[in-house]
């Protein structure tokens, strides 16, 4: 078949791989020069199936749900707290954490984190892929509280054969000796399965696979809107008309909503501004060992290759240039406290980089993966903060069901017409 993907982030190149690799005409369309240069360009790195971000879910049940939510969000524009929208998402959000609820959403979660994790091993084996990467994910708790707060998800994670094992303070910090003592830890989870890895990277190493395998890259074209009909239609910026499609698969994130609403296809998700710093490794006997996350603090801190990349918080919106200036200044202060000496933090090409990243999250904190209801048409967004971790099981889905095959995990909790 003749299939078009639009986007070329870490979800458009999985999925034009998988998609070329059935024998499909793949044709990939990118607004920006190059792949993995919005969303996947510097992300924390987490391929983790434990999903500890708070984020990624209403994370347990109960009256504090609204609490944590905000507390989890480094700055939340004023106008975002009077949105409508906004706050029906937060609603159906915060409804989802009923018990049951729950536990199915996160093993849909972790079932797919798993199977992606298993498919990106299988690619990397037959295509001879080897990037920058690691295993070892530390959860620190800085009170019995906050540890209290995180077994309803570790006994689901343990039902789900996902290991990880609860540490004294002592222990943690042993596993971490170049974490300032002044970090609060009262106890840490420790998940030695969850694997770091340099998103970008993979996605260009992917990228060439694909073309190997005849996909085509069309870059520096914005797709404006498609028109259905007997075949699928793509409006793009570029000068020559792309002609009709078999099949489309739209991989972007915020753009997907506007794509689908000419097409009465409304998707209930929240755009969030992520922003990391990645700055070389000055010492890296004083750097982190494992992957890094603090519960309380909303901070993510990982080794990738000879950097270490910090990632903290997130906002609703899009923020001033005041407000940017104030997260990108809190970035330096929390890697400097957190592992200091750790990294070279003066600024420019051979220094410390901030990045600032859209992602989108729907209102079960579930991707949408799947068909749509305009024949031809599907979609494959919606990951949230998991959307490194979940691509080549998200991208394999999509292959299954576009060849009728039977797919690797449950397609069910994916589906677009869920809400």
């Amino acid at each position: 078949m003749k299939i078009a993907v639009v986007g070329a982030g870490i979800l458009g190149v999985t999925t034009a791989y998988e998609l070329a690799l059935d024998g499909h005409e793949v044709t990939v369309f990118e607004k920006c020069a190059s792949v993995a240069e919005v969303a996947s360009f510097a992300t924390g790195g987490a391929m983790a199936a434990s999903l500890t971000q708070p984020l990624s879910h209403a994370a347990w049940p109960g009256p504090g749900a609204l609490v944590r939510f905000f507390r989890n969000l480094d700055i939340l524009p004023a106008t975002a707290a009077v949105n409508p929208s906004l706050l029906r998402w937060f609603i159906g959000w915060s409804g989802a954490s009923s018990d049951g609820f729950f536990q199915n959403r996160v093993k849909a979660a972790c079932a797919l984190a798993v199977h992606s994790l298993e498919r990106m091993d299988a690619i990397c084996n037959d295509q001879k892929i080897e990037f920058e990467s690691g295993s070892g994910q530390l959860d620190l708790c800085a009170s019995e509280a906050d540890l209290e707060s995180h077994r309803p998800k570790l006994a689901v994670l343990k039902e789900l054969g996902v290991t990880h094992q609860i540490l004294t303070a002592e222990e943690a910090r042993a596993l971490e000796p170049g974490m300032s003592s002044a970090v609060a830890i009262q106890s840490a989870v420790l998940f030695p399965d969850d694997r770091i890895g340099n998103c970008r990277q993979f996605s260009q190493l992917l990228k060439e696979r694909a073309a190997q395998l005849g996909a085509r890259f069309v870059l520096n074209t914005t797709v404006n809107a498609i028109k259905s009909g007997q075949r699928l239609e793509l409006q793009t910026t570029a000068i020559d008309p792309p002609g009709q499609f078999d099949r489309v698969v739209l991989c972007t994130g915020q753009e997907a909503n506007t794509l689908l609403a000419s097409l009465k296809i409304r998707l209930p998700c929240v755009t969030l501004q992520g922003y990391s710093l990645s700055a070389p490794m000055r010492e890296p006997l004083n750097g982190p060992r494992n992957a890094i996350f603090d519960m309380r603090a909303n901070v993510g801190i990982a080794r990738i290759g000879s950097r270490v990349r910090l990632t903290a918080g997130s906002v609703i919106g899009k923020p001033s240039a005041g407000a940017r200036k104030k997260i990108q200044d809190q970035l330096y202060r929390t890697l400097q406290s957190y592992f200091p000496g750790a990294a070279q933090l003066s600024q420019g090409p051979q220094g410390a980089q901030f990045w600032g990243g859209q992602s989108v999250l729907s209102m079960d904190a579930l991707p949408f993966i799947g068909p749509t209801p305009v024949p031809g048409l599907y979609i494959n967004t919606g990951h949230g903060l998991n959307g490194w971790g979940m691509a080549c099981g998200s991208a394999q889905l999509i292959a299954d069901q576009i060849a009728g095959r039977k797919c690797g995990v449950d397609e069910a909790p994916f589906r677009v017409g869920r809400f």
